[in-house]
Formats: structure tokens, C-alpha cells, sequence
């Protein structure tokens, strides 16, 4: 089974390599060279290759291309069928008919072989019989043509035979070539004629011009192209000027239009149409006053325009000026307010800041200046009053902190200074859980410094809040855990430790009737016997 494969194999690759026009060679040695020549062109037209058949059979073999290609309908047909039934229900049967309707086509390689030699053996007995096949061949063709009236083919036919070199014109190729062309000629005119009748003059002209000189319908086509060159003159005058007439009516209505459409006030408009009119029609000058009347007109009008869109423009820019100043100057007159505030609470550097942020065009400017003069004498005077007011408290100091000299507690080297203080009635927790009092809480923020050798115990629940009726407050258990709910890490519970050279941050809560005022921090001393350091609020933040 092997063997009989492998020698197929081969077989197949014989065919492949055995050139198409194989045994063709010894057909021509006994034919003489018009018999040589029209033999090659004959085998040429008919003749089927190997590469187009395995083409046919790669691509188009599942629908019976290389079938249909060497003659066979009927299983061409059968292919077709299967693989249209393949190509909508599987892709595999699909491949597989593919790869069977290729090697289908290699198999059959050698019907193409048996094909070629038996119609090349036809051809050149048919050719061998004829002493001039050439002209044979162009007679037959050229009588093919003629019987279905088809002249000028024939006609080609046979004058193709002239091309070629050492062929003897016989004079029944001459007769015929003679008939065929009267009969050319014959149907040149009658059909020249029917194109005239149709007032096809150009048409005509051509057809009768094809007619050569020797022909016997020449004098007759020479006095009908006189005729119809005269006609067709004619036609062209009228066809001018109906074209003139178009012209001039397309010309008028454009005008007309451009006219209306500029006292419309679209000069734009007006002006393209006015512009399409034709330079060779009599409404073209006045077209042109009109234009450029038109242009002038619309030059204005943008002019016009572009100043009303300037005044506009210019108009918004100083409404929207006004409108930012009068924002500004809301602001300028809040910020005098809130510099009021701060001077009430006699923390005039804040409200000198606050009021050096207005600007010097607004009207306010003025008013701020003469408040910041004031306020700096203030500043100045409450300064000197805290620091005659600070040498007379037992270990209470002058330190400068935020940027304005403050009191502050130096107990046993150890420095105690309060960052800020807050003053409400809830503080809020993380969770979303608030603690109130019917008082108020006080939250003082410290910032503790050890400044000795020695590592320091801070106990913050040891410090005393006093009120303006001498009244003492220790820290609040229940202030401060809501202190530390609310997420502040700086609440202390409980001795902490600075170590030395450090500081440290701790807030105390303290809870206080809604009428207390004038606090005090009651800060115990170092050692046992140590009386403890009082530190008016009022001078250390």
C-alpha cells in the first residue's frame, strides 16, 4: 500500500514538471511557418495549465473549481453543492472537503496532459491540410462576423493578415476584403443617416469619415458630411444662443435675488450670488456697481458692529469692575468687623493683620489705617501693662509665643506656656456621640517644657482652674474622657513624663458655671512645701 502511494507521489510530481505544451515541438517540424503560426496561436487560446488547475483546486476546490476548469460540469456541480452544504453547517467538513477537492486536482494533472495533446493533434491536422492557414483562418472568422452583419470586425480581420510578413494575398481574400468593406461602408451611411435624422449631426460626421477614399459610397459620404457639417453648424449657432439665453436668464435671476436679499438687509448673501453672475452677460456691470456698492455697505456694517461689540465689552468689563468692587469693599467692611472683634478681646496683632490685608483702593483703606495706627498704640500699651504686670507674679515670666510676648509659668524649671483655649457647652466624639454640660467645658491646650537634668512627672489633674469669685476647679473626669473620644491624643488622665530638654503637649478640661469669668491656672510647685504659682489667663494667650 505504501509503494503504490509513494509511486503515486511521484507520478504527481512528473505531471507537475512536464511542461504544458509537451508533444507539440514534433507537431510543427512538417508545417510550414504560417502553418507554425497560426498552430501556436489556436493552441494558445485552448490550452489549459497545471498551476491554474492547483490553484483552482487550493481555492476554489471545495466548490469544484479545478472540475469546472478541465470540462467535468457534472461532478464540478456535486463539489459545488457539497461544499455549500459544509460551508453553513461545519467548519471541519468544510477543511476536510478542501483538502480532498486539492488533492483531487493534483490527481488529476494528467487529464490536463491527455487534453492539451488531443486538441493539439486536432489543431494540427486541421492546420496541415490548409497551405495558407492564416488566411483560411481569417476568412473563416471574418465570415462569422459578417453573417451577424458585424463588418467591421470582419473587415479588421482580414486587414490583420497584412501585418504579417512573406503572406501571399489571394484574390478571394481580396474580393472578400472588397465586400466586407462595401458592406462596412454601405452601413456607415445608413447609419449616418439615421443619426442625422436624429439631429446627431457630430455623430454622423464621425460614422461617415471611417468611409476610405476607394470605396464606392465615398463621393456619396463626402457631399453628406458637407451637408451635415452645414446642419451641425447650425445646431451649434442655436445651441449658443439658447446657451446665451440661459445664460442671461440665470444671470438676471441672480441679480434680482442679490438685489432683494441686500434690501433684506444679508449683504453676505446678496453678495455671493451677485458674484456668480457671468462676466459675457449684459447684467454683469451693473452686477458689478452693485458689489461693489454692496461690499462698501457690508465694510460699515462690520465696522458698526465691531464698535457695538467693543461698547459692549467695555460695558461688562466695568459692570463686572463695579461689581468687584463693591465685593471688596463688603469684604474690606467685614474685615474691619472682625478687626473690631479681635481688639475687643485684646489680641490686637491679629486684628492688625487682618486689617493690613485690605487693599489701599478701597475706600475702607483709609478707615483701616487710622484703626491700625490705634491698634499698635494699644498693642504697645497692653504689652508694657503685662510685663509690669508679670515682674510682680511669684514664677510667672514673659515669653514671646505666636509672635506677641505672652505669660508664662517657670516652676522648678519647668515651663509651662497655654498654646489656646476653648470655651463651649458639647464636645463631640469620633462616633458620633456628644457630652454636654449645663455649664461650660473650658479646654486649656499646654505645651510643657522640661528644661532640667531630670526626667519630670506632670500631673495634670493637679492643676486649678480659679474663676473671678476665687472659686477653685479641678479637671473634669467626665470632660476630658469625652475629650479623649474625640479623638485628641493630647488629653491626659494621668502622670506623664517629659524627658529632658523635651516638650510636650497635654489639654486639660475643666467645667465651669456659665457666669464664671477672669480665669486663672493654679499650678502646683515643684517640691512639698512649695507654695503653688497662679497664672492670670488673660495674659498668656
Amino acid at each position: 500500500m505504501q509503494n503504490i502511494f509513494t509511486k503515486k507521489f511521484k507520478s504527481i510530481i512528473h505531471q507537475f514538471n512536464t511542461p504544458d505544451n509537451l508533444g507539440e515541438a514534433e507537431l510543427m517540424i512538417p508545417m510550414n511557418r504560417e502553418q507554425q503560426i497560426m498552430f501556436k496561436k489556436l493552441m494558445n487560446k485552448i490550452r489549459k495549465r497545471k498551476k491554474i488547475q492547483l490553484i483552482l483546486g487550493f481555492f476554489l476546490g471545495y466548490l469544484g473549481g479545478h472540475r469546472y476548469y478541465i470540462g467535468d460540469y457534472l461532478i464540478g456541480a456535486i463539489y459545488t453543492g457539497i461544499g455549500l452544504i459544509a460551508y453553513h453547517q461545519s467548519e471541519s467538513f468544510l477543511a476536510f472537503i478542501m483538502i480532498g477537492a486539492w488533492i483531487d486536482s493534483c490527481l488529476l494533472m494528467n487529464r490536463i496532459d491527455k487534453y492539451n495533446h488531443t486538441n493539439a493533434v486536432q489543431i494540427a491536422n486541421k492546420v496541415s491540410t490548409s497551405e495558407n492557414p492564416v488566411i483560411d483562418h481569417a476568412l473563416e472568422k471574418a465570415s462569422e462576423y459578417a453573417l451577424d452583419n458585424d463588418f467591421e470586425s470582419a473587415v479588421k480581420e482580414l486587414k490583420s493578415v497584412y501585418s504579417l510578413t512573406n503572406c501571399d494575398i489571394s484574390l478571394v481574400f481580396k474580393e472578400k476584403l472588397n465586400e466586407y468593406q462595401n458592406n462596412f461602408d454601405r452601413q456607415q451611411l445608413y447609419n449616418a443617416i439615421e443619426e442625422a435624422t436624429l439631429t446627431n449631426f457630430e455623430k454622423a460626421i464621425i460614422r461617415l469619415k471611417k468611409i476610405e477614399a476607394c470605396s464606392n459610397f465615398y463621393e456619396e459620404a463626402q457631399i453628406k458630411i458637407a451637408e451635415y457639417e452645414e446642419e451641425f453648424k447650425k445646431q451649434q449657432i442655436e445651441r449658443e444662443i439658447q446657451e446665451k439665453e440661459k445664460r442671461e436668464k440665470k444671470a438676471y435671476q441672480l441679480f434680482e435675488t442679490g438685489v432683494k436679499t441686500a434690501e433684506a438687509g444679508l449683504l453676505s448673501p446678496a453678495l455671493i450670488s451677485l458674484k456668480l453672475i457671468q462676466k459675457n452677460t449684459k447684467i454683469y456691470e451693473e452686477a458689478q456697481i452693485k458689489i461693489a456698492e454692496y461690499e462698501e455697505a457690508l465694510k460699515h456694517k462690520k465696522l458698526a458692529q465691531e464698535k457695538a461689540k467693543q461698547e459692549k465689552e467695555e460695558e461688562l468689563k466695568l459692570k463686572k469692575q463695579k461689581q468687584e468692587q463693591e465685593k471688596q469693599e463688603k469684604l474690606a467692611d467685614q474685615l474691619l468687623k472682625n478687626a473690631a472683634i479681635f481688639a475687643n478681646q485684646e489680641n490686637y496683632s491679629q486684628a492688625i493683620q487682618v486689617l493690613n490685608t485690605i487693599s489701599h483702593h478701597l475706600q475702607a483703606y483709609q478707615t483701616a489705617k487710622l484703626h491700625i495706627d490705634q491698634y499698635k498704640k494699644n498693642q504697645e500699651n497692653l504689652e508694657k501693662q503685662r510685663k509690669e504686670l508679670i515682674k510682680n507674679l511669684p514664677n510667672v515670666i514673659c515669653i514671646i509665643h505666636k509672635g506677641k510676648p505672652v505669660a508664662a509659668a517657670f516652676i522648678d524649671q519647668t515651663l509651662y506656656v497655654i498654646d489656646s483655649l476653648e470655651r463651649k457647652n458639647t464636645i463631640n466624639g469620633i462616633m458620633g456621640d456628644c457630652t454636654t454640660t449645663s455649664g461650660d467645658f473650658i479646654i486649656s491646650h499646654l505645651i510643657v517644657r522640661n528644661d532640667s537634668p531630670k526626667t519630670r512627672s506632670i500631673s495634670a489633674s493637679q492643676i486649678v482652674l480659679l474663676d473671678d469669685k476665687n472659686r477653685e476647679f479641678s479637671v473634669s473626669s467626665e470632660g476630658m474622657s469625652a475629650l479623649v473620644m474625640s479623638g485628641d491624643k493630647t488629653a491626659e488622665l494621668v502622670f506623664t513624663e517629659i524627658q529632658p530638654g523635651l516638650e510636650k503637649y497635654i489639654s486639660i478640661v475643666f467645667e465651669i458655671p456659665l457666669n464664671s469669668k477672669d480665669f486663672q491656672l493654679k499650678i502646683p510647685g515643684g517640691g512639698l512645701f512649695s507654695q503653688p504659682t497662679i497664672l492670670p489667663l488673660s495674659i498668656a494667650v
